[in-house]
């Protein structure tokens, strides 16, 4: 196990997004009427058409790219942290280097790192929308401890979240 992150699906070539753009319905009825044109001798009109939709490709190709570079920066800026001991005390670290066995220390608010165990809990609520499409909170005890705290067993594409994903990929095309 190397991080505890989702392992993200194949990236797209750039060939692969600019011929994407040429996917859309309306794209397919101006190729269509492109090509009539060019048969009925309209070479002009013909030329005219496949310009537009050359250039709306290109503009489509640019606009996706840098989308997505948008969003790769911004996920870096943004990473996750966990609590975590680890030698008797306390230490902040990005949520992708927990790793099995480490005990996640959670207060309100905190992201949960990794699937994991609760050791000491006082009403916890978490939120599982994301996995069960609840709108509340679901409870989660364990002996009414005074303190939240939890060990990790299956971190990052191992646990619950992960397996979800990767049954996910398999029946629909994600990207």
């Amino acid at each position: 196990m190397d991080q505890n992150e989702l392992v993200e699906g194949k990236k797209k070539t750039i060939l692969q997004i600019f011929l994407e753009q040429y996917k859309d319905f309306l794209v397919i009825i101006l190729i269509i009427a492109a090509v009539a044109s060019g048969f009925m001798g309209d070479v002009e009109s013909a030329a005219v058409i496949l310009i537009v939709i050359t250039m709306n490709a290109i503009l489509g190709t640019v606009q996706t790219i840098k989308a997505e570079q948008s969003l790769a920066s911004l996920k870096k800026l943004s990473g996750p942290e966990a609590k975590v001991l680890r030698d008797g005390a306390v230490v902040q670290i990005p949520s992708a280097e927990v790793t099995v066995g480490d005990i996640v220390m959670l207060e309100a608010g905190d992201y949960i790192p990794a699937d994991g165990r609760l050791l000491e809990c006082a009403s916890m609520k978490v939120d599982e929308s994301a996995l069960t499409g609840e709108s509340l909170g679901v409870e989660k005890d364990n002996d009414d401890y005074k303190r939240r705290k939890c060990t990790t067993w299956r971190p990052g594409e191992y646990g619950l979240f992960g397996q979800f994903c990767h049954l996910w990929k398999r029946f629909i095309s994600c990207n």
